[in-house]
Formats: structure tokens, C-alpha cells, sequence
């Protein structure tokens, strides 16, 4: 509105300035006929081109505003694209959890199938002992749940540990890595019986010790164990890890081998508790 009331006020101004200019040329020549002077050229040069400029400011002025409507144009856009993604990035989250619990209903369905003898209950593990020297992790099941202490504690893959100490919502698990775990395991093929312990060393790879190795027996890299199910608190049949080490020492009554567990407990999120009859 104010470029408008300014535009009109210049072009009353350059008016009057020429009508001004064109009497005192009338009045100079006296009423005579002439062609148009110098002068006159001049005063309609003078008018015409302030008119000019005039045009041009406001052209531009105009250009101005047809710039800064497209911007508030592509920022309004710019909120609705913002929207829109914050949208989907939502329903990729609800995605993403809808999966994760599929993964658990599936992983469930395989321990049920795995165990068919056992009623399992399935819980997560939320903590893991903060020290060195020992292999604990906490679960997010408890006595309400109906887990009650020395339940054996399995994945799909194989033993884990048992459950150690139970509170109302949670519970504390001893893996089979830790150095105070000692149970009774047989050879998958030959059925002998020996002792698997754990080991301050070896957990930080995943690996328990074999001892009580029956005499003359050697094992080869591979040979499987599973719990014996005999003098302790685990059923028999679960399995436990593989042969990739024999030590023979001195006095053979006293040659060991490592195992590799089944479980990687570096990556152990997911567990399944055994009630036991």
C-alpha cells in the first residue's frame, strides 16, 4: 500500500514539473509556429524517464514479493515433507518392535519344540555381573512368574546355567562358565561319563574345562557333550558344546579338554527357565 501511495505522489510531481516546462516554452515563442526545440525534447525526456525508473522499482519490488511468497510457499512444504517423515520414521519404530517380538514368539515356539518334556517360561536378560571373576546375569522373571531356585536355564542352542536367586519380578542365573559351576556331562557317542567345570580363563571365550576323564579315553576336536542328568540339578539330554582341545598330561588319570559351549554368551539376550516336576 505504501509503495502504491508513493508511486502515485512521484508521478503527480514529474507531471506538474513538465506542465511547468511546457508553458514557459509556449510562452517563449510567442503563440509561433515551430517544430518542437531542444528544450521541450528535454522536458519530455526529463518526465519519461523518472516514469521509467519509477516502473522499475516497482517491478522489482513486485519480483520481491513473488520471491518471498515461493519461500514461505517451500517452507510450508517443507513443514508438511518434515511431518510426513517424522510419521513414517514412527511406524518404522512400531515396525521394528512389532518384529522383535515375532523373533521372540519364534524363538519360544523353538525352545517349546526343542524341550517337549519341559514347560519353559521365556524371559529376557537385562544385566550382567559387573565384575571379572564370575558369570551372573539377571532376568526379568521372578517368583511371580512361578521361577523358583536351581531351575535349569537353556536357549535354543544349549545350556546355559541355573537360576541361582529369585526375586519378585527378577532372578540371578550362574552360567555353566563360571569358575564355581561343576556337573556332571556324558559324550554324546560313547556315552562316558565326565565332569564339566568352569574356568576364570577360559569363560572370556566361551569355553569350559573337561575333567575325570575316563582312563585310555581320548577325545577329538568336534566330539559333542550333553548333560548326564545324573547327581545334579539338570535334566539329562541338554546339550552342552564341543571337543576342540585334548591335554594329555603326565598322569593320564589327569588329562583334560576344553569345550566350546553352544551358547555364545557374549550375545545371550534371550532365555528360556525349565520347571522342573
Amino acid at each position: 500500500m505504501e509503495r502504491t501511495k508513493l508511486k502515485r505522489i512521484l508521478n503527480r510531481i514529474l507531471k506538474i514539473i513538465l506542465v511547468l516546462i511546457i508553458f514557459i516554452l509556449i510562452a517563449s515563442t510567442n503563440g509561433k509556429n515551430r517544430t518542437s526545440s531542444w528544450a521541450e525534447d528535454f522536458a519530455k525526456d526529463f518526465i519519461i524517464i523518472p516514469q521509467r525508473v519509477v516502473q522499475l522499482i516497482s517491478s522489482a519490488f513486485n519480483d520481491n514479493n513473488t520471491i518471498i511468497n515461493d519461500i514461505e510457499k517451500l517452507k510450508e512444504k517443507n513443514k508438511v515433507l518434515n511431518s510426513r517423515v517424522a510419521e513414517l520414521e514412527e511406524k518404522l519404530a512400531d515396525y521394528d518392535i512389532v518384529v522383535q517380538q515375532n523373533e521372540k514368539f519364534k524363538a519360544l515356539e523353538k525352545a517349546t519344540d526343542l524341550y517337549k518334556d519341559y514347560d519353559v517360561i521365556m524371559a529376557d536378560v537385562i544385566a550382567v555381573s559387573p565384575n571379572n571373576w564370575d558369570e551372573v546375569y539377571v532376568i526379568d522373571k521372578g517368583k511371580e512368574n512361578g521361577i523358583t531356585p536351581n531351575m535349569p536355564v537353556i536357549t535354543t542352542d544349549g545350556l546355559v546355567g541355573y537360576v541361582s536367586e529369585v526375586g519378585e519380578k527378577s532372578s540371578k542365573i550362574i552360567s555353566i562358565l563360571d569358575a564355581s559351576s561343576s556337573f556332571s556331562a556324558i559324550a554324546s557317542e560313547t556315552r562316558e561319563q565326565v565332569i564339566v567345570k568352569g574356568d576364570l580363563i577360559l569363560k572370556e571365550e566361551n569355553k569350559v574345562k573337561i575333567s575325570e576323564i575316563p582312563f585310555k579315553t581320548i577325545y577329538k576336536s568336534g566330539d559333542t557333550f550333553e548333560t548326564s542328568g545324573i547327581g545334579g540339578i539338570y535334566p539329562k539330554g541338554l546339550k552342552i558344546g564341543k571337543t576342540i582341545e585334548f591335554i594329555n598330561k603326565e598322569n593320564p588319570l589327569e588329562n583334560e579338554a576344553i569345550l566350546e559351549t553352544y551358547v555364545n554368551f557374549n550375545k545371550l539376550e534371550r532365555v528360556a527357565i525349565i520347571k522342573m516336576p
